[in-house]
């Protein structure tokens, strides 16, 4: 019985952690944006040269690795299949606010699935999450 408890607890867990890991990333619930220096500025945030960094360095064991609850951050592609919590892209173009992406990861949440990414820490620094945040608001391209 408590073996059984327990499994049952470690898939509840698992399910957690892929839910919140869709996004593992963003801004800690800060206004970002539009009005934000980042988002407002000329400077172009790329995918590959500003993004695939911040998940290499906060997702890369739970969604890169072993994509947990289905969700792979290892390529755009990734993001726009989703998972198992998020179905469909976890990014909204040009709406960071609405994007699952950029709500797991804020300080306020509410969060996808339950738990803010990455799960446990450490969180992505401000410039990460406003560097994110720009990234869907210029329109999350793939460049």
């Amino acid at each position: 019985m408590a073996s059984a408890r327990t499994l049952a607890g470690l898939r509840v867990l698992l399910l957690v952690v892929i839910v919140a890991g869709a996004a593992c990333t963003l801004t800690g619930g800060r206004a970002t944006g539009a009005g934000s220096s980042l988002a407002a500025s000329a400077k172009t945030v790329s995918f590959k040269r500003d993004i695939q960094p911040i998940f290499a360095s906060h997702c890369s064991a739970c969604h890169i690795a072993l994509r947990f609850g289905g969700l792979s951050l290892a390529s755009y592609a990734g993001l726009l299949k989703g998972g198992a919590i998020v179905k469909g892209p976890v990014i909204i173009a040009r709406n960071h606010r609405k994007s699952a992406l950029w709500r797991i990861t804020s300080i306020s949440g509410p969060w996808p699935g339950g738990f803010r990414m990455p799960l446990g820490g450490p969180y992505l620094t401000t410039r990460e999450e406003e560097t994110i945040a720009a990234w869907i608001d210029q329109g999350a391209r793939d460049n």
